[in-house]
């Protein structure tokens, strides 16, 4: 979720200029490692794995501190939400010069039945 994070971050940067133009005119490069930019299918284990942490939390006294986990932010990240559209979309716009370097785990080993740490390496302003 840290790179959708920093998606918005720089199309924030770029509508309220005067304001974040330091933290805009510093990014010359942004290196994505297993983000799912266009949203994930696994929403559904992930808003399970948040309410067993905000339950635990709760007990703790953490989540007075944290806030807990927001159920509405997980549920943005399913795959073509439109929130998640809207990142992916904004951002295109004002990449500019800026190098895109994204590292996702694209083929399965022998053996194992999911997708184990293959990189594949994209950039068109994803």
């Amino acid at each position: 979720m840290g790179g959708i994070v920093v998606k918005e971050a720089l199309n924030i940067s770029h509508v309220d200029i005067p304001r974040f133009d330091n933290i805009r005119d510093s990014v010359f490069a942004i290196l994505f490692l297993a983000v799912p930019h266009r949203g994930s299918d696994a929403v559904p284990l992930i808003s399970v794995v948040a309410s067993i942490a905000n339950v635990a939390a709760k007990g703790t006294g953490v989540s007075l501190i944290t806030g807990g986990v927001r159920s509405d932010l997980v549920k943005s990240l399913k795959r073509g939400s439109p929130r998640i559209m809207k990142i992916v979309n904004d951002f295109k716009k004002f990449t500019g010069t800026i190098k895109i370097y994204s590292f996702t785990e694209q083929d399965a080993i022998r053996g194992k039945n999911s997708l184990v740490g293959v990189p594949f390496l994209f950039s068109p302003k994803i």
